[in-house]
């Protein structure tokens, strides 16, 4: 097995790991937007954190050759941390601007 064929391998089971999260992800963008009665385009910030993830995860498989245990819970780690990091943001910018 070719070391490309190896990486297209951890790279999809760590994909896997991102669109299970971007799913709980959407769920948790939905319930606050029906708490909050925003009614505002949430499904961007799913696609956004999908793709700087992505970023991260293939950053560190093709370019750094880093070897992954568990893809698909490192797919779903990176994206926690992702989504976190942006949580945190919008929790700072909240509290020092208003």
């Amino acid at each position: 097995m070719s070391v490309t064929t190896f990486k297209n391998k951890i790279w999809k089971k760590s994909r896997s790991g991102l669109f299970i999260f971007g799913f709980l992800h959407l769920l948790f963008e939905q319930i606050i937007s029906e708490i909050s009665e925003s009614g505002g385009n949430f499904a961007i910030l799913v696609i956004v954190n999908f793709y700087i993830s992505r970023y991260f995860i293939k950053k560190q498989i093709f370019e750094k050759n880093k070897s992954i245990k568990y893809p698909i819970l490192y797919g779903i780690g990176i994206s926690l941390i992702v989504f976190s990091f942006r949580l945190l943001m919008g929790v700072l910018i909240e509290f020092f601007i208003l």
